[in-house]
């Protein structure tokens, strides 16, 4: 047992004693009507106060200005939490629905703990089982509670940079209906609440229900995500070599060979040179930007007083709907082989339908770059259903001690999919004959088994026309075209949790200054997540060839938890200078049945030297332990995100990094963020390898990238420790002003996370990821098998048809370390100004002084200001949001201004890339410009007659329609679910533009 641990049992045993022997109250105070219990955020003891933190709150009038649509829409207000600025419609690419305190987001070891009345529900999606708040409708909820201090010593894992606690209400009377409908550019919203609630003597009841609908944005209704090239305002060109209607590079040439080798179909004489910037067709206009949204949710909470007020049972529930559906874009080919005439060793695999270009019309054999439009669009379709179910218990002791239980049981089902996906290897059969795209018809089309397909010999009822634009003159056939969008998957994740949580509180004894309360309790905590993904493999459409895989995982937690809050001054007392002053101490165990035990202290001072002001401060411990979709399925070598397969195009890698790299077939220059057609092998500082088509035609993937989960590594959890120091003021000299400034420091350590490719390019403690074996003569046998784990289970994909040049581990490990520090700024003044009305001006601002990061926890690096380089969470160096409120009568109207600053883009596609700096981090990065936008709220509410507290409003997002600043890179985060949208950074912009809601709010 650790120390901490002896001292929890000694006290725990003598905070039991005492309960069990007190008569009586320590000090006289009245039995309350009823014992059910308040909901505190950052503390257990009943009814207390936090001592030493700053709770930021975002209450219901607030909520009701906001007019949100969902409760994603609440959490945007507020510069603390990384939802701010982001669209609230669709999920988080890392985070789901699930918020995050400074911008700490993303990585498998999430920081922030989001809990509704203090305690958990299910988490969701396909990352890391991250918690969807949003399963609350939002006339449900009180108010929303942010508390920015380490708290794993209350709430236990996860709660490292804080919690988020959605208070719901406790109680409703009456009936209350709300209804909203937007409108913007290609875009609506519509939402219904109802509300209703009664009460009796002892009880009373409350049912809430809601309706949300948001429709997708297609990627053409916003230019700046589907400009394609971008070099006009300062990008590269992001426009593809894969068109409707073929692009070609002869193989089997008679004409001279040049710089311009590809033709743009067959009716190109001149041809175009094999660079980024010169690629012709815009793909990026296909599919949507956001998805279609709709989701329906229940929630009821009963309460019932038992023996004259000392028992009360509530019972809470919740039943959550939801559905999404967006198109993607559409699928390409790259560089597959096509034959004209076919070869002796090859019968049969002549496309019928081959044309050779103008510039080269006696060509026989071509590589050709394609895009599917002939069939419809892939469609990713998700859905979550939640089943939530909450029974506490409070019993009244004695006047002054009280006993709580809580039990959660929660489930949530996730369904991801795809719908018509593109079958690459169905197009590939109709193209050369074969499931792979070089042709080969010997070569597996499953990697470590001895599976061929064929589909030989090609006729015109078999074959594919990449020649011929889509519509009445392509003459593929109805069966080929629908077999291109056959190639369908599914997974499902059901994610259930059990929750049983008991504490006993009350007053210990009493000091001068007051009675020293306390708290004392224990939880079993147990997480079951049943993963079943179906699929596809290499031969052709989903009827023809699946995979399956199923992955069951469980974790069960036993914690210990105490506190104890000590008043030392109190008013009463007259001394000069301390008005007030307490302290408190709390502290838990938790001991896992997968990653071992932990211990979390937190100290905590308030000092007040007058009535008015407030000074605090804190310290504590906290640690996050291995999400359990991030551990991997043991039965396939721990396989997380997939097997190996090939690593793709990357770009702005250091040729000086990796020896050798200049040397794999096909590395270019990477010039101005894009691949160049220059030679790596002429000696240029950044090297792209992997790209479609490389040098003379010799290119496409040379690599393998494999994500094998944290159990390969054996994972720890992440640990950390946080301080904060602060006050709060409100001065007599000037009512209605409140002003809290709270410094905060927060370092974690060993953070489960994947390292992105710039990360591991350019961080030297992170090297070994990234393997050019051999320098650049390519990878044995023995070094790809040892890699891809096949031997422990793990599968892989089709390797590279032309050799396997480079390794790169893209694996869950404990690699990640962080070092933060900033202030939060919470500033209120509301104020009479007679008969011009009442006024509200305020603001909050979220400023970072340091954000650090490292991987060897000793040399850490700033990226405070910066966005792109971990791929999961941007470090802006603050944001703010001011708003400006006056009511006068019947009306009311808020402004919210929100800015967010500029930044250095430091994604591989900045155009000035990364520059290590003397000791090998790096420097540079695009300029990315600021963003401001504006809010406005306009509500009217009757004061009498029939109508008497209804209220009609008219809400407006980003007045001014700015759209968000370009970043030259593909987005990722809330709206950037299909990862294709180019342009915008989703980490911390939204790509919806101006909304105009209408609503109103009846009360019956």
């Amino acid at each position: 047992m650790t120390r901490l641990a002896q001292k929890f049992s000694i006290s725990g045993s003598m905070l039991a004693l005492a309960a069990a022997l007190s008569t009586g109250p320590a000090v006289a105070q009245p039995a309350a009507q009823s014992v059910e219990a308040v909901t505190v955020t950052g503390t257990s003891i009943r009814g207390a106060e936090v001592v030493g933190s700053h709770v930021a709150t975002i209450d219901s009038t607030t909520i009701q200005t906001l007019a949100p649509v969902s409760v994603s829409d609440v959490l945007s207000s507020l510069p603390q939490l990384s939802n701010a600025g982001t669209a609230g419609q669709g999920e988080n690419t890392y985070s789901f629905y699930s918020p995050n305190i400074h911008n700490l987001a993303a990585s498998a070891s999430n920081s922030t703990l989001v809990v509704v009345d203090g305690m958990r529900i299910p988490g969701g999606g396909a990352q890391w089982a991250e918690a969807d708040p949003n399963i609350i409708p939002v006339v449900a909820l009180q108010r929303v509670e942010v508390l920015a201090d380490g708290a794993s010593s209350i709430y236990g894992s996860d709660a490292v940079s804080g919690v988020v606690n959605f208070i719901t209400r406790k109680s409703f009377d009456g009936l209350q209906i709300d209804g909203q409908t937007g409108f913007g550019d290609g875009y609506n919203t519509a939402n219904a609440d109802i509300l209703w609630g009664t009460g009796w003597e002892n009880g009373n009841v409350m049912l809430a229900a809601s309706y949300t609908y948001g429709s997708n944005i297609e990627m053409a209704d916003r230019d700046f995500a589907s400009m394609g090239n971008y070099t006009s305002i300062g990008g590269s060109n992001q426009q593809s070599v894969s068109c409707p209607v073929a692009s070609i590079h002869p193989t089997a040439r008679t004409g001279a060979a040049g710089p311009s080798y590809w033709y743009a179909g067959p009716g190109d004489a001149t041809g175009f040179p094999n660079t980024q910037a010169a690629r012709p067709c815009n793909n990026s206009i296909y599919g949507d930007i956001l998805p279609q949204v709709q989701r329906t949710n229940v929630f009821g909470k009963v309460s019932q007083d038992f023996f004259g007020g000392k028992l009360n049972i509530t019972e809470t529930v919740a039943y959550n709907d939801l559905h999404t559906r967006s198109t993607t874009g559409p699928g390409t080919i790259g560089g597959a082989t096509a034959w004209g005439v076919a070869p002796a060793n090859r019968p049969g695999q002549a496309n019928p339908f081959f044309q050779a270009p103008a510039g080269d019309p006696t060509a026989t054999a071509e590589q050709v770059s394609w895009v599917n439009l002939l069939s419809p669009l892939p469609e990713n379709l998700t859905s979550e259903n939640v089943i939530y179910n909450r029974v506490n218990a409070t019993y009244n002791i004695s006047d002054n001690w009280h006993f709580d239980v809580d039990w959660v049981l929660g489930q949530n089902t996730y369904t991801n999919g795809i719908n018509n996906g593109f079958c690459a290897s169905c197009a590939y059969l109709a193209l050369n004959g074969t499931a792979l795209s070089g042709g080969n018809p010997t070569a597996t089309d499953i990697a470590g088994r001895n599976v061929i397909s064929l589909n030989t010999p090609l006729t015109t009822a078999n074959a594919l026309d990449v020649w011929h634009a889509p519509g009445a003159g392509n003459l593929t056939s109805a069966n080929v075209i629908r077999s291109l969008s056959s190639m369908n998957s599914t997974q499902i994740i059901v994610n259930s949790t059990n929750q049983l949580r008991g504490a006993v509180n009350g007053a210990l004894f009493d000091l001068p200054a007051g009675p020293v309360r306390v708290a004392l309790g224990g939880e079993l905590y147990t997480q079951h997540i049943l993963k079943d993904a179906v699929g596809n493999t290499n031969i052709g459409s989903s009827s023809i060839g699946a995979s399956l895989q199923r992955y069951h995982y469980h974790r069960v937690v036993t914690s210990g938890f105490a506190e104890v809050q000590v008043p030392l001054v109190s008013p009463e007392m007259n001394i000069p200078f301390v008005y007030r002053l307490s302290a408190d101490v709390s502290g838990r165990i938790d001991s896992f049945s997968d990653v071992g035990e932990t211990s979390n202290p937190k100290f905590a001072m308030e000092w007040a030297p007058t009535h008015d002001l407030k000074l605090r401060g804190n310290y504590s411990t906290a640690f996050v332990a291995p999400p359990l979709l991030s551990i991997g399925d043991p039965s396939l070598g721990y396989m997380y995100g997939g097997g190996a397969a090939q690593g793709g195009a990357l770009n702005n890698i250091p040729a000086a990094n990796f020896p050798g790299i200049q040397n794999i077939p096909g590395a270019v220059c990477t010039i101005n963020g894009s691949a160049s057609t220059v030679s790596a092998s002429t000696g240029c500082p950044y090297v792209t390898v992997g790209h479609t088509d490389g040098t003379n035609g010799v290119g496409g993937d040379r690599g393998l990238e494999r994500q094998l989960g944290g159990g390969f590594v054996n994972v720890k959890p992440q640990t950390g420790y946080a301080w904060s120091a602060g006050f709060d003021y409100d001065p007599d000299w000037l009512p209605g002003f409140h002003s809290s400034v709270t410094m905060f420091h927060n370092t974690f350590k060993g953070a489960v996370n994947a390292a992105h490719i710039q990360q591991t390019a350019n961080v030297p403690s992170l090297f070994h990821f990234f393997q050019v074996c051999n320098n650049g003569a390519g990878c044995t046998q023995s070094q790809i098998d040892a890699f891809t784990n096949v031997a422990n289970g793990a599968t892989t994909g089709v390797l590279p048809s032309g050799g396997t040049y480079y390794l790169w581990a893209h694996d869950e490990t404990n690699f990640l370390y962080l070092r933060i520090q900033g202030i939060d700024f919470d500033v209120n003044y509301d104020f009479d100004a007679g008969d011009w009305g009442n006024f509200h001006v305020g603001d909050y601002l979220t400023l970072f002084t340091k954000f650090d990061e490292g991987y060897d926890g000793a040399n850490y690096f700033s990226i405070k200001g910066t966005s792109g380089f971990n791929g999961t969470f941007a470090s802006l160096e603050y944001n703010t949001r001011l708003n400006v409120g006056w009511t006068l009568g019947p009306w009311a109207v808020d402004a919210y201004v929100n800015y967010f600053p500029s930044y250095r883009n430091w994604n591989s596609t900045s155009v000035t890339p990364l520059k290590p700096n003397a000791i090998g981090t790096p420097t540079a990065g695009d300029h990315v410009s600021p963003w401001t936008t504006l809010d406005v709220n306009v509500a009217y509410t009757f004061e009498d007659g029939w109508l008497g507290g209804d209220q009609l409003y008219v809400h407006a997002n980003n007045v001014l329609d700015e759209n968000p600043p370009f970043i030259n890179t593909t987005a990722n985060g809330t709206g950037a679910s299909s990862g294709a949208a180019f342009g915008f950074n989703a980490f911390n912009a939204s790509p919806i533009g101006r909304v105009v809601s209408l609503g109103i709010r009846a009360k019956l």
